[in-house]
């Protein structure tokens, strides 16, 4: 988990979800938490987990995070490791 390495991963590029039309259309709004290993890379590894859902966002919630890339999360020696990441995503109408 992020809070047991000794630098976390930090984001240095992110992409905005698409927000579904039908989500639009009905006004939902709200927030989605994804659960991602973040790899040595700064890459993020296949497997997402929702673990707050919001019907409807959780497919665009999803492509958008696989698109992200970190700084990779490193330990106390400087060396990059995988780490598990809570993700919030938002959702607001403008």
């Amino acid at each position: 988990p992020a809070e047991q390495v000794e630098h976390p991963p930090v984001v240095v590029s992110r992409v905005v979800p698409a927000y579904p039309s039908l989500a639009r259309a009905q006004g939902l709004e709200g927030l989605d938490v994804l659960r991602v290993i973040i790899d040595r890379g700064g890459g993020v590894e296949p497997a997402i987990v929702v673990t707050r859902s919001l019907a409807g966002l959780d497919e665009a919630a999803v492509a958008a995070l696989r698109r992200w890339r970190f700084d990779p999360g490193r330990d106390h020696d400087g060396q990059p490791v995988r780490v598990v990441l809570e993700v919030p995503m938002r959702f607001q109408l403008r």
